[in-house]
């Protein structure tokens, strides 16, 4: 017997299933592959440089899955979880599915339940989740991760997979694999805006509202006529410290305007971004820039790129020179520079906003899906769960937002929530 951290199950990919109604998802090399169970980052270490071929390989290519996203977000907040990684093989050791996931204990109406999570979920920094997959292999290494959680239904309760690009091949094949064994799951959907750049800048300003081309071509102009105007990156290790503190200092100033935190009053999320900003930063991912007037910092954009691929995850603006548009300026000037460079899409990650719209952002969707074994435990929490939204969805239509908000908080305490800390994106509002 294979030790726990190592455990090794066989399974048939022989086996087709349609999805959606399209082709059937075949393994290129239908065989035998087998399934092996990682719970240690020291064992996922190793694993790291077949993990780091897959994703590039894979549709699933998302910085969010990268070893550089996930270890520092565990280092953050892995405190009271276990990890656990399912990497399915198959003939001499070519890995050709990984699900990264990670397991804790939530209170309950039902008593303690067990919810297993994709690897970085739960916190509100991470979009874009999924399973890692080569292409053509999506039903057979989705049939082999709900066959190990019905092999080891004792380790969790409730498996929950947010954040899933709705497009992904991978979800389509979940959702056929849910249907086809009568699991119990509760699937909603989230939007999320992304901006599809053209070939230049013309182009793109062209394609914007009459009022937004106005207001930046007017902010442009004043900023290069009343101030000594500098846009800075970081660049190097040393410099990064003083950008985080200069991102952290302009957010909070930003929401200290109506009241609010912000995102980084946690020592968590401060240390996240530390981590992964260097790691970032090391392997020319990291796309962190301040815009300064006179030599005073008044807007920043915490952003990354991966591939053709740019995410912008945090900002902050000086409210002080609200008037100026800063938050506009900086990203008009970061979007202008991203043409230039043949970038091919500016993700606003997180979810909808109206002003993200303004940009000519086109809607994606995130699905947001939980499910759980028929007659488990998890099974009645989910049907509890699907209930409680269903009357708030027919309160919402007739209560007040007071009350609502006063209802939202009885419900979390109800179903034994923590309390969820600021999103790094969905709580940027305007950017003014």
């Amino acid at each position: 017997m294979l030790p726990k951290n190592q455990r090794s199950e066989e399974i048939s990919s022989e086996t087709a299933v349609a999805v959606m109604g399209k082709e059937p998802a075949v393994a290129r090399h239908p065989s035998k592959m087998h399934l092996e169970q990682y719970e240690s980052w020291q064992d996922m270490e190793r694993l790291r440089p077949a993990w780091e071929s897959l994703l590039l390989e894979s549709p699933e290519r998302t910085i969010f899955l990268a070893w550089e996203w996930l270890k520092p977000w565990w280092n953050a907040y892995g405190a009271g979880q276990r990890v656990i990684a399912l990497a399915a093989y198959e003939g001499a050791k070519v890995l050709v599915g990984l699900a990264l996931l990670s397991c804790e204990e939530r209170r309950t109406p039902l008593g303690t339940l067990q919810f297993l999570r994709l690897l970085g979920d739960g916190t509100k920094d991470s979009d874009s989740l999924d399973f890692i997959v080569r292409s053509g292999y999506e039903q057979p290494f989705s049939s082999a991760v709900l066959d190990w959680c019905e092999q080891h239904k004792a380790e969790w309760d409730v498996l929950a997979l947010n954040t899933v690009p709705a497009e992904s091949p991978v979800a389509r094949a979940l959702g056929t694999e849910l249907e086809a064994r009568r699991w119990v799951y509760w699937q909603r959907e989230n939007a999320h805006q992304v901006v599809h750049l053209p070939n230049n800048w013309e182009e793109y300003l062209a394609s914007l509202s009459r009022k937004l081309r106005k207001e930046i071509n007017q902010k442009l102009r004043r900023m290069e006529k009343n101030h000594q105007a500098c846009q800075r990156r970081c660049m190097t290790q040393e410099e990064l410290p003083d950008f985080l503190e200069k991102l952290f200092d302009l957010h909070t100033k930003r929401w200290s305007v109506r009241h609010e935190a912000g995102s980084f009053g946690l020592a968590a999320r401060r240390q996240f971004y530390a981590e992964m900003g260097a790691q970032f930063l090391e392997r020319g991912w990291l796309e962190f820039w301040l815009l300064e007037f006179d030599g005073k910092p008044v807007a920043t954009e915490f952003n990354f790129q991966f591939g053709k691929a740019y995410y912008t995850l945090q900002n902050g603006f000086d409210p002080a020179f609200s008037s100026d548009s800063v938050g506009t300026v900086l990203k008009a000037l970061i979007l202008r520079d991203l043409i230039s460079r043949g970038v091919e899409s500016y993700d606003f990650l997180g979810d909808s906003d109206p002003y993200k719209l303004r940009w000519k952002a086109t809607t994606h969707l995130y699905l947001q899906r939980s499910c759980a074994r028929p007659g488990s435990r998890g099974a009645w929490y989910l049907k509890l769960t699907r209930s409680a939204a269903a009357a708030r969805a027919r309160l919402r239509s007739f209560l007040p937002e007071s009350a609502r908000k006063s209802l939202r908080s009885g419900y979390q305490r109800v179903l034994g929530r923590r309390a969820a800390p600021a999103t790094a994106e969905s709580d940027q509002g305007s950017e003014e």
